[in-house]
C-alpha cells in the first residue's frame, strides 16, 4: 500500500478503468508525485527521506513494469482475499533475469500475499505455472485464482506434489520466459 497523504485525490483523477490493472502508467503519475514532494519548500528533513524512499520504490516498480511489461492489480485494490494469510506462495524465477522472483514477490507481499519463499534455483522455463498442493486444495484453490489475474500471462493451475513440497508451500508461482516478454 502506498503510504502518501494525497492519494485519495490522486485516486480520484483516475479513471476507474485504470486502476483496474497497475501497470507503469500510474506508477509513473506516482513516481513523478514522490520526486515532487521531495523538493517541496520547508519540509523537514526526515519527510524528505521518507519521500525519497518512496520515491526510489515506484521508480523500481515503473522500472519492472516497463521491463517485463508485467500487469498487476493495483494495490488500490487489493486482490489478496481473506484466505491469502493462510496460504503461502513461494515465487521462482526461471528466467535468467536477475532478481525477478524478488520483485514479483514485493508486489505480492504488499498486496496482501503471504509470501514465504523466493528462489531463484531454476533457469530456461518458457512458460510460467502456477502450482497448488492437492493436499491444500480447499483451502487455498480460490487465493491460487486470485494469484492466477494478478499474472501478467494467462496459467493453468496445476496440481503439482512434487514442487509445492520442494518449496514448502502450498502454492507456487514459477515466473518462465513468456512473462518477462
Amino acid at each position: 500500500m502506498v503510504p502518501w497523504s494525497e492519494l485519495p485525490k490522486w485516486q480520484a483523477q483516475l479513471q476507474p478503468e485504470t486502476l483496474t490493472k497497475f501497470g507503469s502508467i500510474p506508477i509513473r503519475e506516482v513516481e513523478k508525485l514522490y520526486w515532487q514532494r521531495i523538493w517541496y519548500k520547508d519540509l523537514k528533513f526526515s519527510e524528505r527521506v521518507k519521500n525519497f524512499s518512496a520515491w526510489k520504490l515506484a521508480w523500481r516498480w515503473r522500472w519492472f513494469a516497463d521491463q517485463t511489461q508485467f500487469h498487476w492489480q493495483s494495490d488500490l485494490i487489493s486482490t489478496a482475499g481473506p484466505l491469502a494469510n493462510q496460504c503461502a506462495v513461494a515465487v521462482v524465477n526461471a528466467t535468467g533475469i536477475k532478481g525477478l522472483a524478488r520483485q514479483l514477490s514485493q508486489v505480492l507481499a504488499a498486496d496482501g500475499y503471504s509470501v514465504v519463499r523466493v528462489s531463484a534455483e531454476l533457469a530456461g522455463a518458457e512458460q510460467t505455472h502456477l502450482w497448488l498442493d492437492p493436499a491444500s486444495q480447499a483451502t487455498c484453490e480460490s487465493v491460487a485464482e486470485k494469484l492466477r489475474g494478478v499474472l501478467a500471462v494467462p496459467v493453468v493451475i496445476e496440481s503439482n506434489t512434487l514442487e509445492t513440497s520442494t518449496y514448502r508451500a502450498p502454492i507456487v508461482i514459477l515466473v518462465g520466459n513468456d512473462s518477462s516478454r
